[in-house]
């Protein structure tokens, strides 16, 4: 044992002398330029000084301006697109509005609902409340901070806008000679990663371009990487070009059967549930016995479908898994908002009667209080959630609203209404 370790620490020092020498070489060839001329001053004649005078400051100047003989790789600032327009909304069915007041149609896209983009800050309202727009501003490489999208359209009519390039890999800026000089930023196609955020679908009407179509389907499916996407995607209920695009997609035949089911599932088509429901178990079966490319497609996904479209599906699955006895699995929040939005507070209840378990440390009550407050829209101000929840619990609903997120609200009345939150203040308050 003592040997593996020796060996192991000798190998660590080897690497890291290598390295440390390499960075340190970049080093001397800086002084390298520098001393050249006082070499040919202090050995040669005025000829050889004038030379080796030119060739240093001529090293020097490319070297620092990333032109470099060796050298570690340098980040160099790509111009802006020409002629490009800063983007501040989106607006259906399939226009982008800039700053100035134009708007651009994109072909072979579709807008369910209108987006505010005017102001990109990490803290602003559009960010931090739509998880889409946070997955946009990352597949662009921004930041924290203040940022805008500039536009500029090609001459195919596609949207082209610009991304920053973050090199995290430390073998990127590893000395070698003649280092690449690598650009700040490259130049992606807007649409498709409007509709790999969610904010954005492919319009149910396919173009003559069958691969931008396949592109444009492979971006859906990549939106549909978490299972709150039927809440998060915010389409309106029964939307009509999503519920066409979904029905045209979940068929028997089709590898893209999973991202069509889920259009549906978050625009809350529930006359294709049973539909659905069928081909899944089908699939499902033939994937049992035998491999079958179409049947294989997204399987994965399956069960998560199904506790979407089937309450007691969701039952089964969840409850065991996610509210145990003892300690309740990272997958709760997942479950319980799952369940509420067929209508099942049974998640809910749960947390909250571990809450109010005298056993449960306060570090946990503190951590679930602050998770349910996000669900409820129960504000921050107010800490007596417990109280109100165990108050309110007969009369208190869920399900989805119109832009299929899940909502809460008081016997009849309507998703997040006044009489809802006028409770949390005080007694119960009757619905008119």
């Amino acid at each position: 044992m003592r040997l593996f370790f020796r060996i192991l620490a000798i190998s660590l020092a080897v690497v890291l002398g290598v390295a440390l020498f390499l960075m340190i070489t970049e080093v001397f060839v800086i002084i390298g330029f520098v001393a050249l001329p006082l070499l040919a001053m202090r050995f040669g004649n005025r000829y050889w000084i004038v030379i080796s005078g030119l060739v240093a400051v001529m090293g020097l100047v490319l070297h620092f301006s990333g032109f470099k003989l060796y050298g570690s790789a340098q980040v160099v600032t790509t111009p802006p697109l020409p002629n490009a327009r800063k983007l501040v909304s989106l607006q259906p069915p399939n226009q982008l509005r800039f700053s100035n007041g134009d708007t651009l149609s994109l072909a072979d896209i579709y807008i369910p609902t209108s987006v505010d983009l005017s102001e990109l800050s990490g803290r602003s309202e559009a960010v931090a409340n739509d998880m889409r727009v946070f997955k946009l501003l990352r597949a662009l490489g921004f930041n924290q901070g203040t940022n805008t999208i500039s536009v500029q359209v090609d001459p195919q009519g596609h949207a082209l806008a610009q991304r920053r390039m973050n090199y995290w890999c430390g073998n990127t800026f590893f000395p070698t000679l003649l280092p690449r000089r690598l650009p700040s930023h490259d130049t992606v196609d807007l649409g498709l990663k409007l509709v790999a955020a969610g904010l954005a679908i492919p319009s149910d009407v396919a173009g003559e371009d069958k691969d931008y179509r396949k592109t444009l389907l492979q971006a859906l499916s990549d939106s549909q990487d978490s299972p709150w996407y039927c809440v998060t995607a915010k389409i309106p209920q029964l939307d009509r070009t999503t519920v066409a695009l979904g029905r045209s997609l979940a068929k028997s035949d089709s590898r893209d059967f999973v991202a069509g089911a889920y259009l549906l599932v978050a625009a809350q088509d529930t006359e294709s549930y049973a539909t659905l429901r069928r081909e899944i178990l089908r699939r499902m079966e033939i994937n049992g016995r035998d491999y079958d490319a179409v049947a294989q497609a997204r399987s994965e996904d399956f069960g998560n479908i199904l506790a979407w479209i089937d309450v007691d599906e969701a039952r089964r699955q969840l409850l065991p898994i996610s509210f145990q006895t003892r300690s309740f699995g990272p997958t709760w929040p997942d479950a319980a908002m799952t369940l509420a939005c067929h209508g099942d507070l049974q998640g809910f209840d749960a947390v909250v009667q571990r809450m109010a378990n005298p056993s449960t440390s306060d570090s946990e009550r503190s951590s679930l209080s602050r998770t349910l407050k996000s669900f409820f829209r129960f504000p921050e101000n107010l800490p007596s959630f417990l109280e109100w929840y165990q108050r309110n619990r007969p009369r208190l609903r869920s399900g989805r609203d119109h832009s299929g997120q899940l909502a809460f609200w008081l016997d009849e009345g309507q998703p997040f209404d006044s009489a809802y939150f006028s409770s949390m203040q005080g007694p119960a308050v009757p619905v008119p």
